[in-house]
């Protein structure tokens, strides 16, 4: 089976807006003609911009793609626990988190393993090429570092 960016969106809706987030930082970054001559002439000076920080660091684009697709995908009832959306009280500390998770993760894998055909319409999502394929995507997307001490831009 052929693994799209596109049928990986249309099985996870979430993936669209890690999409648009790519989109709209990579446009933030982008120069026109005029800055673009300043830049090289020195004359313009682009905000800094770290894309390993951005990418990998704390609740970067890695870490919420792994929650999304990828041998790491979390069932969608957790994503929300995970990343806190039920607010502190809902969130007794991240053992706690880790902890459903890994039953839910356990649980679900054996689920998997009986689901019938219509259930196992999303088994995509947990594939590394479906990683792979999103992974490829957005990192295409991340700008180029400039002024941090990771490249020495």
């Amino acid at each position: 089976m052929w693994v799209t960016f596109s049928k990986l969106c249309t099985l996870e809706p979430r993936l669209e807006e890690l999409h648009f987030e790519m989109q709209m930082l990579a446009a933030r970054y982008e120069l026109d003609e005029e800055e673009q001559w300043e830049a090289e002439h020195g004359r313009y000076h682009r905000p800094v911009f770290c894309a390993a920080q951005y990418w990998s660091g704390r609740n970067g684009v890695q870490e919420r793609l792994r929650h999304l697709v990828g041998w790491d995908r979390l069932p969608p009832n957790l994503n929300a626990a995970a990343r806190g959306d039920q607010g502190e009280e809902s969130v007794k500390g991240l053992q706690h988190v880790l902890d459903i998770a890994s039953a839910a993760i356990t649980d679900h894998r054996s689920r998997l393993a009986v689901a019938t055909a219509r259930e196992r319409g999303n088994d995509l999502l947990y594939t590394a090429a479906a990683y792979d394929v999103a992974m490829n995507t957005l990192y295409r997307l991340l700008p180029p570092c400039h002024g941090c001490s990771c490249c020495n831009s």
